[in-house]
Order: structure tokens, then sequence, then C-alpha cells
């Protein structure tokens, strides 16, 4: 396992501990994220972990602190403008390690490197010839990194396809501007990525062994590149780029760097199978995905055996022109940093364009609806896209995930429709909602036949869409003429008309309750989408 002292030097110019303090050789064994304004939201009980502790105030830094206390969390991070006096505040809780984060870093990058340290192997093997971690494991992309930067006399970063760094040999004094954006999270200089690919840089980086140098470039230190290349399918998988510094490169780092290449890239492939494993799981135990494993076992697989109840919360873009949009690797992100805060052991799944997150053992709706606010304004603020929430009902049984799935699923569908954006929960839709499952049941078994619709639709009188549109108001308005009458803009008298006319086309009658009824649920049948999905 990763441990403490070697965590804070990886991250050298990210995170800095007090001036004269040094990080123990303490084993961490897990990452947790915090907000103190969520009294209680994270159960904490370990000694082995690092807390990412995002506070916004020097107040609720302080509260944050004081409750941390009790579980001495091996090191807590956080962000907060030099005059406020952290290290005070964490003597006064009784919290042995405080650490500051550079303000440039985000969050999230920051909880992924850390993520991927701790799951690093407990003490690589070494190939004799190279140096260089044979055995790379998810975690070990820190390890090649810092290696090659020993052995060729540079400064590494390792990037994915969208040049995400995923891993890098500390900061220091020699980082040219180009390295320090990329890896404090602000991304190279726009276009940057467009001129790599005008010069042919990408397509020279996707052969095998291929190692491109450039040239000092004003303030741009001069640098090597090498392409990370699936060996089975050619596919490309990322590049490594090692900067110079105030050395020249050592004899033999091009050969150096083309071997860290290959491990580079079968350390990718091993923790994109641990995360499609994951991620197939997940989609398996919510029902969007079949699978000949039970319920418990894919939990188990997913560590969230342990759980006594489970809630689904899905989360949906979408914008005035656009009903529903793709989730892409960022927005993805985002949910991820925010459902680790909610509960360390939360699970996130992508499927087309909502987003899924199973919180294990949830708090109180008190908690669970801020929260659910705070991460659809994240998104929001990123995507400058309005977002929808639907906070689903909690579950006993991990059986009972894929009709959880269902509910929220037909929730966001019923939100879409109406133009609602925001947070909608189970408990002010329950009676909805069961009532639709009734109205789809009833159709299923052929008890509603979607015969008295038709005939609305194909009245003569008016419109048939705009007819089956005054019925459903109608309803809607617990068939009071005034104000169905109101709510259409129509004269009650022509309100009147229209109603004897949909007597008349389908034979029922809204004097009877029974035949009220019936033509009530033919008509919720179709606007559930049910007789329309038929035809």
């Amino acid at each position: 396992m990763e441990t403490l002292d070697r965590l804070v030097s990886n991250l050298r110019g990210m995170v800095t501990l007090p001036r004269g303090t040094a990080a123990p050789a303490l084993v961490i064994r897990a990452c947790s994220i915090v907000e103190p304004q969520d009294q209680g939201v994270t159960r904490l009980d370990r000694s082995d972990e690092v807390v990412l502790l995002i506070g916004q105030t020097p107040d609720h830094l302080a509260s944050g602190l004081e409750n941390l206390a009790a579980s001495r969390p091996a090191l807590v991070m956080v962000k907060m403008p030099d005059t406020v006096p952290v290290e005070d505040l964490a003597v006064r809780a009784g919290i042995a390690h405080i650490a500051r984060v550079n303000p440039e870093v985000p969050w999230g990058q920051l909880h992924a490197l850390v993520e991927r340290m701790i799951t690093s192997a407990p003490e690589p093997e070494v190939d004799p010839p190279t140096g260089i971690p044979e055995r790379s494991q998810v975690g070990d992309l820190f390890a090649i990194a810092n290696s090659l930067a020993d052995q060729i006399n540079g400064y590494v970063s390792i990037d994915d396809m969208q040049s995400r760094v995923l891993a890098f040999s500390p900061l220091d004094e020699h980082a040219d501007q180009l390295r320090r954006d990329s890896i404090l999270g602000r991304g190279a200089p726009p276009g940057h990525r467009e001129q790599l690919r005008a010069q042919g840089v990408w397509d020279e980086l996707r052969r095998p062994g291929r190692v491109l140098e450039f040239g000092r470039d004003g303030d741009t230190m001069p640098r090597l590149a090498a392409g990370m290349v699936d060996e089975r399918t050619q596919r490309q998988l990322g590049t490594i780029w090692v900067q110079q510094g105030a050395m020249p490169f050592a004899a033999r780092a091009r050969q150096i760097l083309s071997a860290g290449a290959t491990l580079a890239a079968r350390a990718i492939l091993r923790a994109d199978r641990v995360e499609s494993r994951d991620t197939e799981a997940l989609l398996q135990l919510i029902g969007l995905r079949r699978s000949t494993e039970s319920r418990r076992t894919l939990a188990a697989i997913l560590g969230l055996e342990d759980s006594r109840t489970w809630m689904l919360v899905a989360f949906e873009l979408a914008s005035d022109d656009v009903p529903a949009e793709p989730f892409s690797a960022p927005p993805a992100a985002v949910i991820a940093l925010h459902a680790a805060v909610i509960r360390q052991k939360a699970q996130v799944a992508i499927s087309q364009s909502v987003a899924y997150v199973i919180i294990p053992d949830p708090p109180a709706p008190s908690t669970i609806l801020p929260w659910a606010e705070r991460t659809s304004a994240a998104l929001s603020a990123q995507l400058k896209v309005s977002t929808r929430c639907a906070v689903g009902p909690s579950v006993e049984n991990p059986r009972e995930l894929p009709l959880a799935r269902e509910t929220v699923d037909t929730m966001l569908k019923k939100a879409a429709a109406e133009g609602a954006i925001g947070i909608i929960t189970y408990e002010s839709r329950r009676a909805n909602l069961q009532v639709s499952r009734a109205v789809q049941a009833l159709w299923e078994r052929g008890l509603l036949t979607g015969e008295p619709v038709d005939a609305v639709l194909a009245s003569s009188y008016v419109d048939g869409r705009e007819l089956l549109h005054t019925i459903d108001v109608y309803f809607r308005e617990a068939r009071s003429p005034q104000r169905a009458s109101r709510a259409l803009h129509l004269h009650p008298n022509t309100l009147r008309q229209r109603l004897r006319r949909i007597e008349r086309v389908t034979g029922l009658h809204l004097d009877d309750d029974d035949e009220r009824l019936l033509l009530e649920l033919e008509v919720r049948a179709y606007v559930d989408g049910l007789a329309r999905d038929a035809s």
C-alpha cells in the first residue's frame, strides 16, 4: 500500500505541509471527501485514510476538523487562504497532520490522483535492464513516472487521450508553465492539442516504440514524447511527456522512455479492465445489463454487500432545445466527486444521457436533498445546462434496485414531459408513480385498449389532439368546469360542448363513475406514452 510520506512527495506542488513538518511513513488505504456543511454525512472511523475536507469558510473548516477528531485520519487536506491558521485549527481539534492544497488544483483531479496512488502495488518488482517497475498495477503509473524521471533526468507527465494528467513526477522550480498548467488542472494552452494534431504528432505517436523530440520554444523547455499503445489492438491510450530541466536528458533517454511507455500502457489497460468490470457489475445491479450473477454477488463485487439499504439517484442534463444530452467525462467526474462526499462507497454509472448514483445506507432526506441540489448546481455551473435530478426510494434488498431504477427513469421522463427542471423526489411523486404503474399493468394485460383515445383523436369536431388535451386537463383539474376552462383559456360553454363531443365519439358518459374512470385510465395510458409506443 501507499505510504503517507511517498504520497505527499508525489503530490509536491499540489499539496504542501506546514513548514518544518514531514509526513510519516504511515500506510494509507483509503481517501474520503467530506463537506463540513454535511454533519455526519460520512462516518469516518479510520486512522489510515486521507481526507479531502471541502470547506468554504474558516468556520466550516473548524467544525469539519472537530468532527474528524475522533477518527484521527492520517492526513487532512484543505484549501484555505494563507491568512487562515489551518495548523492552529488542526492542533485545537487534535488532528496530527494537515496540508494545504494549491487552490488551482480541482478537488476532483486531486481525489482521482490520490485514489490511483493508494491502489498501487505494495512494492513493485524491478526489471534489472531498465530499473523500471515491471509488474505495474492500477496505481503504478506514479511509480513509473518517478522511475522514468530519475533515469531520464527530466520531469514526467503521463496523460490520457484527452490530455488529462493520470500521473506525474513531482513539480519543482524547474517546471515550465506548460507543465505547471497541465498538472495543476488548468490544461494546456488553447489550441495546443490542435497544433500538435496539425503537425501530425498524434499520428506519429500511434507507432509503438516511437519517441518524438521537441526543441525549446520560448519559455517552453525541450521535451520528449512517447505514445502509449495497446500492443494487441494498436489502440492509442495516451502520451508520456518528459520535460528537460536544468540538466540535459540522459544518454539512453529515448530507449528508457520507449520501455516506460510499454509498461504504462499495460498499467492503463489493467486499470481499464478493473473499471470496466465494476461498471458492468453496476449496470447489471440496476437492471441495465443482463447477468447470470445474483444481485447479492454483484453488490459484493462493488463492495456494497454490508449495506442494509440502498438509494438510487439519477441525474440528467437538459436544455430548452435538447431534452437530454449524453454524459461526457467532465460532468461524470463532477457527479463521482459529489457521490464520494455523500458516501465513500457510493457508485456511479453512466448510461447514455443519465448518470445513476447508488448510495449505500443513505442519510436522511434533510441531508440527501441539499446534496442533490449542490451536485445539480455544480453540473449546471460547469456545463451551462439545466439539470434534472430524480431522488428515488430507499430499498432494503439489492433485488429491488432494478425497480428503483425504473422508478427514477419514469420520474425523469415525466419531468421532461412537463418541462420541469431541478430536484424531483419519490416522496413527492409517489401517488403519481403508483397510478402510472397500475395503468401500465392494465395496458400490458390488455384491459386498456386505446380505442377511446383513438376515437377522440379521429374526431373532426376540433383537432383531435386538442380535444384529447381538453379531456386530460379536465381530469387533472378534478373535473371542475370552471378550473378546466380557465386552464384551457376557453369559455365554460365551449368546454361543455367539447365534453359532450367526447362522450359522443367514445360512447362513454362522464356522469357515470365507472365509465368516467375507464376513460380517465385510457387517457392516462396515452399521456404516459403507452398507447403512442404501441402505434
